[in-house]
């Protein structure tokens, strides 16, 4: 899948799929042209990260879920506990 079809199909800018790549979250592959190609995984991945981002997760907060350093769980709760807190 292209990069213009992700953007389409997520409704997301070209600009936050490069900076997903950049901050290591997504690795898509590379055709012969050096065009990025999402496989179906990467697309999961990037709802996903949508999914936490829409959470006010950070994106370091992603990287220790998506490294397993963290639970999506623990991430989470400490998001209530900082609401309570407000």
């Amino acid at each position: 899948m292209t990069t213009h079809e992700v953007e389409e199909m997520l409704d997301i800018t070209k600009k936050t799929l490069i900076y997903y790549e950049n901050e290591g979250l997504v690795k898509p592959l590379r055709d012969n042209n050096n065009y990025r190609c999402y496989n179906q995984d990467d697309v999961s991945k990037i709802k996903f990260i949508l999914l936490l981002r829409e959470m006010d997760c950070t994106i370091e907060e992603i990287k220790q879920i998506i490294n397993k350093k963290k639970s999506i769980r623990d991430v989470l709760e400490n998001k209530k506990d900082l609401i309570k807190q407000r």
